[in-house]
């Protein structure tokens, strides 16, 4: 999985009235018309925020060019909008303009989960063929093996990861 990284969550839980977000990015924006790209569109309006359809297979590009791929069925939201925060060291009040993306799990979600390759040093063009061949099933994405609360496993290529410890049978190439 050469400058890809595939990000898995699963057994995400909420029991409060409060949103629940997976963040893919939020990045600070050097001038506030500084693109990103998202889904075959250079975006560089200021004070927007939008949900993406989670019919289709999205992707965006943030300010350092790391591309997110997200197959369907998940809410994606991005804003590029002045944020206010305080410093984490002395609380201070601090503010800036960003560019940020996440997966929305939705108020009080029990079980909910996430999926999404994270492509290193990318173009439009490339996110664009590799959405179409996620789309299409056909071409050199990923595969979720499994992912719930035993093991988060993906494979490319014949290469695997885990995350949590695999149970390894002992008959030849059996990964449970």
């Amino acid at each position: 999985m050469q400058h890809r990284i595939v990000a898995l969550g699963s057994n995400i839980r909420n029991d409060d009235d409060h949103p629940t977000h997976t963040n893919l990015f939020q990045k600070h924006l050097p001038q506030t018309d500084f693109p990103i790209h998202v889904n075959r569109h250079r975006v560089s309006d200021f004070s927007i925020d939008h949900n993406l359809s989670p019919g289709n297979t999205n992707w965006l590009i943030d300010t350092q060019n790391t591309g997110y791929l997200i197959p369907p069925s998940q809410s994606v939201h991005f804003a590029r909008q002045h944020q206010k925060s305080r410093d984490h060291k002395n609380e201070e009040d601090t503010a800036g303009d960003f560019a940020t993306a996440w997966i929305d799990h939705g108020m009080a979600p029990d079980n909910a989960d996430y999926e999404y390759l994270i492509v290193v040093d990318t173009t439009p063009d490339d996110m664009r063929r590799l959405a179409r061949a996620a789309a299409n099933g056909s071409g050199n994405t990923y595969e979720v093996l499994q992912k719930d609360d035993h093991a988060h496993m993906g494979s490319q290529n014949g290469v695997f990861n885990f995350f949590n410890k695999p149970i390894i049978d002992s008959s030849p190439s059996r990964i449970i």
